[in-house]
């Protein structure tokens, strides 16, 4: 943990750590949570990483047909996990969503003491480039729930953020300059995660978009792409492959 200043303030080395940590929520208790992307558990700690309080998945168990990383994904366990990448606790009830996205494609919900809810799943590139909803091409990779209580989910690899209701009903899609599978298989896609701007009606989404080493500005309400910002490198302001942490003040748009 830093502080504002980019100081250690805390750090700790708990004995079981998922593998290839990916993805760190911090929930409305400050409780920690921690997704693994080569692994398939998600874990709960106090806000001093001092105490394991909940834990989703069992560590080297995947949800495949054989039950090892290298499997067929399932897409259906309501106890394993299969190489999660991002997590969002929902304030009015305590739900647990899960973007189980680099070796499942869904989104799963738990409830707070980590029993199962509901899903939903992918399908394939053809739905990804229609805008099918609901139907994740390759890589769920980030999952965040709105002031308006809309759970928006980033589609990697599709180019595009979907929004949905709590419950899974698909409510539109929010495009990240796509295409780039058309032209390129190997993209790693424009919509890796996104932030909300400040103000109960969160007016603005800042998106990263790893394809391009940019960060986008995009209106909330309507999804109109509205700057970016961004070169690749490894200068102060530029972009490439991440490994650090960067702090900008928004300027022009407002806050």
């Amino acid at each position: 943990m830093y502080d504002p200043d980019g100081r250690v303030a805390n750090s700790a080395t708990p004995p079981v750590l998922p593998d290839g940590v990916h993805g760190c929520f911090v929930d409305h208790d400050d409780n920690v949570w921690i997704g693994g992307n080569g692994d398939a558990i998600v874990q709960k700690y106090s806000h001093d990483l001092g105490t394991l309080l909940l834990q989703i998945g069992e560590k080297g168990q995947f949800d495949t047909d054989d039950g090892t990383i290298d499997g067929e994904p399932n897409n259906s366990s309501h106890t394993l996990l299969n190489r999660p990448a991002d997590i969002a606790v929902d304030p009015d009830n305590d739900h647990v969503y899960i973007a189980d996205g680099y070796g499942n494609r869904r989104v799963v919900v738990f409830d707070k003491d980590g029993d199962f809810l509901r899903q939903w799943v992918c399908r394939t590139l053809a739905d990804a480039e229609t805008g099918e909803p609901g139907r994740f091409f390759q890589v769920v990779h980030g999952v965040n729930i709105g002031n308006d209580g809309l759970v928006c989910v980033n589609d990697r690899k599709g180019d595009r953020i979907q929004v949905f209701e709590k419950d899974g009903a698909f409510v539109r899609n929010i495009w990240i300059n796509r295409g780039f599978l058309l032209d390129d298989p190997n993209s790693p896609g424009t919509s890796w995660d996104i932030a909300f701007s400040k103000g109960r009606d969160q007016r603005l989404l800042y998106v990263t978009d790893g394809e391009e080493q940019l960060l986008w500005t995009v209106n909330h309400a309507d999804g109109e792409t509205l700057d970016s910002y961004g070169v690749p490198g490894h200068l102060a302001g530029e972009t490439i492959g991440g490994r650090r942490v960067q702090k900008f003040e928004v300027v022009g748009r407002g806050k």
